[in-house]
Parts: structure tokens; sequence; C-alpha cells
């Protein structure tokens, strides 16, 4: 009897599994979440997120060859559950400990490809979306979640790389502790045929931890040169600012390089590059990757948000920006670049910012309204 329950079960679960991947018409890359609440088909994006798909695939098929010992050769979510649920939100998995912190023994980078105007191509838009967990920028593993809904906040900060495409009333019917009896991969198409995962796979972790060296190398390069640099810029502050031009509030601004002769309109956006600095030279923020590398203070969370970038704001007396700031950049045209001297009373005055900017302290910004008109 237990045998024909046994021989029952097993063919029910193929023929939920045929069921699912008879749906699949397109070619791609399928996952089939096969769970004790039926099964989930999700078409994965290996083409706008090869790195994170080749991952997933890699842990799921068992061939991953940069996981810890202990899963080498293993179908690494074969047999694990759903160990964080919220409801009307995400059902997650992927962690070997059950305890919300656990991998396969490496991390990843971000993958979030964007288009040209810096928004992330695959989105949280929909119920069904399939994206990696993770601890911040950088931190991918093996932990996964799939969501109940829209959640366009996760958009850029979790790298989104599949959707569902059948089987969402089971992603709503998971319960935290409910089991991944097993994940099968299906390839449709002559490009899904010859991704290979574990290649592109130890491949990227390879130039990540490249880069990674790279970029350690540079900072404490950086780091040696910080002392001249500051004191350079330290000198060129205190003699571009005898040659400023002071207004009545006591902010002076000295002109760098000279704009198109054309001022903004009030109340029209501009995009403005900047860097803050104190007045002995050290940088402590700006929207150049370049500078902030020079001047040690490059952040990577920053870089991966796109944050070196110009920002826009409305050029008006209304810019949410400190006094010193907004009253200097009214006075530059389109492709002006300036020097702002703003005097603590103008900046952050007596109260500072946090623990980034002191009471009482005088601030030196470099602007730049780049020449484009929206």
């Amino acid at each position: 009897m237990k045998q024909m329950t046994s021989l029952l079960l097993s063919f029910i679960t193929l023929i939920s599994v045929l069921s699912c991947q008879s749906q699949q018409q397109d070619e791609g890359i399928y996952a089939d979440i096969q769970t004790d609440k039926g099964t989930i088909s999700i078409k994965l994006e290996f083409e706008q997120a090869p790195v994170t798909v080749a991952n997933f695939v890699s842990l799921a098929e068992g061939n991953n060859k940069n996981v810890a010992e202990d899963y080498k050769g293993k179908k690494f979510y074969d047999g694990q559950v759903f160990h964080r649920v919220v409801p009307n939100f995400v059902i997650q998995a992927g962690d070997p400990t059950a305890q919300g912190s656990g991998g396969p023994g490496y991390k990843f980078e971000d993958e979030i490809k964007r288009d040209s105007t810096g928004k992330p191509v695959l989105i949280h838009d929909r119920a069904g979306t399939l994206s990696m967990a993770n601890a911040g920028p950088n931190t991918n593993g093996s932990q996964f979640f799939i969501t109940h809904k829209a959640t366009p906040h996760l958009d850029g900060k979790h790298a989104v790389f599949g959707y569902v495409v059948n089987g969402q009333e089971v992603v709503n019917s998971i319960t935290q502790g409910d089991k991944i009896i097993s994940i099968n991969i299906t390839r449709k198409g002559q490009d899904a045929e010859q991704f290979d995962a574990p290649r592109i796979l130890a491949k990227s972790l390879k130039s990540y931890e490249d880069k990674l060296a790279k970029e350690a190398k540079e900072l404490e390069e950086a780091k040696k040169q910080l002392p001249k640099i500051t004191a350079d810029k330290a000198k060129f502050f205190s003699d571009m600012k005898t040659k400023a031009k002071t207004y009545n509030s006591g902010l002076k601004v000295y002109t760098l390089k000279k704009g198109t002769g054309e001022k903004p309109k009030s109340g029209v956006t501009v995009l403005v590059n900047y860097a803050g600095y104190f007045t002995d030279g050290h940088m402590f923020d700006t929207s150049w990757k370049d500078l902030a590398k020079t001047f040690a203070t490059y952040n990577t969370q920053k870089d991966k948000q796109n944050g070196y970038q110009p920002f826009k704001v409305p050029y008006n007396k209304e810019a949410r920006l400190i006094n010193g700031f907004r009253e200097g950049l009214l006075q530059m045209e389109y492709g002006e670049k300036a020097l702002l001297f703003i005097p603590s009373y103008l900046g952050y005055g007596e109260a500072g910012a946090g623990n980034v900017i002191p009471p009482n302290t005088n601030l030196v910004f470099e602007v730049e309204i780049l020449d484009e008109k929206f």
C-alpha cells in the first residue's frame, strides 16, 4: 500500500511538472520550483541578468563550482524551506540554515542593469517577481524571494532575475516552513541551451575578486597621496578666495569656467554636479566618481545606487538646498563651474550635519550647472 501511495505521489508530481512545462511556450530558461504546496514556474531573465541567473541555475542543478565543500555536487535548494514569509509582501528561501544568514560560501555583486536614464531595466513591478535577497550592496549569495505584489521600493536595491509565469496562487499559499522539494531547470532555444551557468558564474566571481583587489589598491594609493592633494587644494582655495566676488550675505563666488551666457529661467530644472570640501582641502562628498576616488571618499553603495551623477534641482529660491549653495547656484549660467565659499551661517550652522559636518564649519563647494535643458 505504501509503495502504491509513493508511486501515485510521484505520478502526480510528474503530471504537475509537465503541466507547468507545457505552458512554457516562449524560448528561454525556466525554473519549476516544486513545493509541498504545488509548483511555481518562473521564466529566468538570463539575457538581462546572466550572472544572477547563472548563480541560481548552477545552485539548483548542483554543478556550481564555487560553493563551500559541504554543498559541492549537491542540488543546493532541494529540501530547503521558505524561512521567511511576510504576508502580502514576499516569500523567501535559499538559506541552508533556515535562520536567514546562511549562504553558499561566497558573495557576488549586484547585477542591476540600467537604461539611459539610470532606471533599472528589471523591476519589481508585479506579483511574482523573483529577486535576490541581500544584506546590503554586493552581498548576494543563494537567498531569493518572490513577491506577492508590486514592490517598487525595492528597485535598484535588489537584483531581479525572473518572473512567475504559472503558479502565483502557490506563491500566495506558501507559509513559513513550507518546503522546496526540488527545482527543475529547463532550457528552450539555442541561446538558452548554450547558457553555461557554472562557467558564467565562476568567470564573474573571478572578475569581481580582481575588481575588489584593484579598488583596494587604488584606495591605499589615494590615501598615501591624500596629504599632498588636500594641502594643494587648501592652498588653491585660499588663493581663489581672495579673487572671489563677495555678496552681501557673506557668500563668495569664484568662476572656474565661464558659462554659455544664458542663465536658466526661474523654476526650470537644472542638472548640477558638485564637490563639497572643508577649508583644509578635505572632501566630504561629491557627484564626481573619479574625484571621490582621488580623495579616498569613494563609496561602493553610493555607486550602486547611481549616486555618482548630477542631481536635478529647481533653479529658484525655493530649492531645498543650504542657503549658501542655493544663493551661489542662482548666480550661475548654463555650463558654468564655480567655487562657492560658504560661511557656516549660510551652511549647516550651529547644528552641523550628523557626523559629517561639525557645527560652525565654513565650507567650499565646487559646483557646475550642465548645459542641458529640460
